[in-house]
């Protein structure tokens, strides 16, 4: 059993625990899990905390910091064009069945997870030499986009 956590320090972790939705939610927070839904020839499904962009700490400050990376990878796999915040799971999904559960990420799926967060992490560390994706304008529209979700500013339309 294998799933992936884009964490809101840009790191990309493998975890082989069976994904559940408790475990989801103990990794994305206690306000409440949401899917990402993403282009269905990943097999693959995005979770997040429906709270994470507005949840505040007690002096008020965002509880959770904004993940450019993971945002970033979401938008490259076709998700919604927003902000994420807070660390992201990534699982296994069966877009055929009606349980919407968490399933085992299968290996080519992880693979494809693993490829589009060094690409992205290359980009937004500056280092776009070489680097393409869908086609040839995707690490100035990335670099953009990710810009935008770490200040906090309008998102900038990018159109994977």
């Amino acid at each position: 059993m294998t799933f992936v956590v884009i964490r809101a320090d840009r790191s990309l972790v493998v975890d082989d625990q069976p994904p559940t939705l408790d475990l989801v939610e103990a990794i994305v927070g206690p306000e409440g899990w949401a899917p990402i839904r993403l282009a269905r020839e990943y097999g693959v499904i995005g979770w997040m905390n429906e709270h994470a962009l507005i949840a505040t700490a007690g002096d008020g400050s965002p509880a959770y910091p904004r993940n450019p990376v993971a945002s970033c990878v979401l938008v490259t796999m076709r998700g919604p064009q927003q902000p994420y915040a807070g660390d992201v799971v990534l699982t296994g999904y069966d877009y055929g069945s009606d349980g919407g559960w968490p399933e085992d990420l299968p290996h080519n799926s992880l693979q494809a997870v693993q490829d589009i967060h060094a690409a992205v992490r290359r980009v937004l560390d500056g280092q776009a030499a070489g680097v393409t994706w869908a086609r040839r304008s995707w690490p100035r529209e990335i670099r953009a986009f990710g810009a935008a979700v770490a200040a906090g500013a309008p998102l900038p339309i990018v159109l994977m």
